[in-house]
């Protein structure tokens, strides 16, 4: 994107005034303020659901028990998931160590958030 958009339209005197500079990125400020910048979030929960569920364009009182049972299930799995930090936090305790836990999002938002600071002038 920075060698296709930014850098070939950008004035040597000028950087960053390409024909697509980074200010008019619709995600430009909100990945300078660590903020979303899609809302992948919502899409994941309803993918989730809609797997969850047997079937499509449910009565409404089926959907109900069926959303129901969606939330008894992520509550159980949120408490697996308390138990297992649990037991994580305490391996390390005892001095157990684990390897780092690499997140190639994290790692490309980072670095994405670098480009926009350093086209922020």
């Amino acid at each position: 994107m920075e060698k296709t958009w930014v850098v070939p339209m950008c004035n040597p005197t000028r950087p960053a005034l390409g024909k697509f500079p980074p200010a008019i990125w619709s995600v430009h400020t909100r990945t300078l303020v660590d903020e979303d910048r899609t809302n992948n979030k919502v899409e994941g929960w309803h993918l989730k659901i809609n797997s969850f569920m047997d079937s499509c364009h449910l009565s409404f009182y089926v959907f109900l028990d069926e959303l129901n049972k969606f939330f008894r299930a992520e509550e159980e799995r949120r408490r697996e998931d308390q138990r297992m930090a649990t037991k994580r936090a305490a391996r390390i305790a005892n001095g157990e160590v684990f390897p780092p836990n690499h997140n190639i999002y994290r790692l490309r938002f980072a670095a994405l958030k670098i480009l926009c600071q350093n086209y922020q002038n």
